[in-house]
């Protein structure tokens, strides 16, 4: 099983994004060094990024006459949520930046209040 297929994985990365962000950083400190913290950082960081990168290239070249479009496939919008989580907006510039589609479709991955909140944060 694949990462995207497994919840209970993507709800423990979610989590650990979170915990990793910079407003709760400093709860980790009375058991790692700086150091070790920011190397976690980075790791999860090389993790997001790569993921967005594999998920960018599988989307599909647009018909001639049709503008490029993309699903937000759940593996998609998990992701989302851990850049939400990690609230670094350098993270999502990063991420955003590769996306070179004209629409963003929903249908495919049952968006709720939660994902909504962060692909508007993501998407800005």
């Amino acid at each position: 099983a694949t990462t995207f297929e497994t919840p209970n994985l993507q709800i423990t990365a979610t989590f650990l994004s979170g915990l990793l962000s910079g407003r709760h950083r400093s709860l980790w400190l009375h058991c790692c060094s700086p150091a070790m913290i920011e190397k976690k950082v980075r790791q999860v960081e090389r993790c997001l990024s790569k993921g967005m990168q594999k998920h960018f290239k599988s989307i599909p070249q647009p018909v001639e006459t049709e503008k490029k479009s993309m699903h937000a496939m759940p593996g998609f919008v998990w992701l989302i949520k851990c850049i939400y989580e990690m609230q670094e907006s350098r993270i999502a510039k990063d991420a955003m930046s590769k996306l070179e589609v004209d629409h963003l479709k929903l249908t495919y991955c049952n968006i709720g209040p939660v994902e909504c909140t962060a692909l508007a944060y993501v998407l800005q």
